[in-house]
């Protein structure tokens, strides 16, 4: 576990100390980690000069919100990226487990995107909701179960 102190006092250094440190941060304990050492997302956004309506800023940020989340039971493998439509773009989470329920995948995009909605300033959608429950909305989050035996995700596919 990070001593909060030390961090602290590393983030108190000059602007562009901060700036890496808190990048650091993001890529190695995650964009809820990262804001919670600097005193809440908004800190972090203006430590990086994000721009959190921009819809590349916003899929950086639920994709490392993703890639750093603990579901017990649930590894998640990777994600793949869609952005044909250049108003939304979206994210299938693909994820293994040896737990039994037959809505495992429902449910791991309505717990994200219920959390990612508490946390982020900009709002998610799941795939399966219906098209006017996604009005300015920019992000559609997609989930698929694999198999251990399953060829055809061997590959590393794509954005994780």
């Amino acid at each position: 576990m990070f001593d909060n102190q030390k961090i602290l006092k590393i983030l108190r250094e000059e602007d562009t100390d901060i700036q890496k440190s808190v990048r650091d941060l993001l890529k190695t304990k995650g964009i809820h980690f990262a804001s919670s050492v600097v005193g809440g997302f908004k800190n972090v956004v203006k430590i990086l000069n994000l721009d959190v309506t921009d819809i590349e800023t916003q899929e950086m940020l639920v994709k490392n919100f993703i890639n750093f989340v603990e579901f017990d039971d649930v590894e998640i493998s990777f994600l793949e990226v869609n952005r044909n439509r250049p108003d939304k773009v979206r994210i299938k989470i693909y994820f293994k487990t040896n737990l039994f329920a037959s809505n495992l995948e429902s449910w791991i995009i309505t717990t994200l995107r219920d959390e990612m909605n508490k946390f982020f300033p900009f709002k998610s959608v799941a795939v399966y909701e219906p098209a006017f429950a996604g009005r300015n909305t920019t992000v559609v989050l997609d989930s698929e179960q694999i198999e251990e035996s399953d060829e055809s995700y061997s590959f590393g596919l794509i954005n994780k």
